[in-house]
C-alpha cells in the first residue's frame, strides 16, 4: 500500500511515544542505502490521507479491478504421462513373442501415440496474473469499508502509494514529499480512457 519511491519496497509501519505523545510513521528497510538521495520516513497519519485523496481522485470512479491466478493448463503433466506410458510399451515390445501380443501393444502404441499427436498440437497456456473487473467502484468499496477492508482492496488491485522526503526532516522542516500514486497498467490503462473521452 505504501512503498519506498526510491527502492520500491514495502514501507514498515512503526510507532513510538515521546513525552507522552504517540507516533505513527512509515519507514523503508533500506532507508540506509538511499540516504543520498531523502529519507523513506514520513508520518503515517499524513501518508496515508495523500494516498486516500490521490487514489480517490485518479482511480476512485473506475470499475475494481482486481489481480487474479490463472493456472496453467494441464497439457505438459498429460504429455509427460503419454511419454512414459509410450517408453514402457515400447520397451515391452521387443519382449512379446505372440503375433496376439503385438497385435494388442500395437493397438495401444497407436492409441498413445495419437493422444501425444493431440497434445503436442494444442497451444500452451502458461500460468499467468491477470487483471478481471469485480464489480462495483473504487469510491464505493473505499466509503463503504473499514481500515482492513480499504488495506485489502488496495492490496489485492495492486495499487501503492511510492513516497519518500527529500531533505532533511527535523524541527520546524519537513523537508520536500516525493511521491507517486503506483496504479497497474490495466487500471492505469482505464483511467487514460476515461481521461480521452
Amino acid at each position: 500500500m505504501v512503498s519506498c519511491i526510491w527502492c520500491g519496497e514495502n514501507l514498515h509501519h512503526n510507532q513510538m511515544t515521546v513525552k507522552g505523545n504517540r507516533y505513527r510513521y512509515y519507514r523503508c528497510p533500506n532507508h540506509r542505502e538511499h540516504s543520498g538521495e531523502g529519507v523513506s520516513m514520513v508520518p503515517a497519519a499524513e501518508a496515508e490521507e495523500l494516498l486516500e485523496s490521490e487514489f480517490l481522485e485518479q482511480a476512485g470512479d473506475l470499475p475494481i479491478t482486481e489481480r487474479v491466478w490463472v493456472p496453467g493448463d494441464t497439457r505438459d503433466q498429460e504429455l509427460r504421462e503419454a511419454v512414459a506410458a509410450l517408453d514402457e510399451l515400447t520397451r515391452l515390445a521387443g519382449a512379446v513373442q505372440s503375433a496376439t501380443a503385438r497385435e494388442r501393444l500395437t493397438g495401444q502404441i497407436g492409441a498413445i501415440d495419437r493422444r501425444i499427436l493431440e497434445l503436442e498440437s494444442q497451444p500452451v497456456r502458461e500460468a499467468h496474473w491477470e487483471y478481471r473487473e469485480v464489480g462495483g467502484t473504487y469510491r464505493d468499496a473505499w466509503e463503504t469499508g473499514n481500515t482492513e477492508q480499504r488495506r485489502s482492496l488496495l492490496l489485492r488491485s495492486g495499487i501503492t502509494l511510492r513516497i519518500g522526503v527529500k531533505g532533511r526532516r527535523g524541527g520546524h522542516s519537513g523537508g520536500a514529499w516525493t511521491w507517486e500514486l503506483h496504479l497497474p497498467e490495466p487500471i492505469a490503462d482505464a483511467l487514460a480512457r476515461t481521461r480521452r473521452s
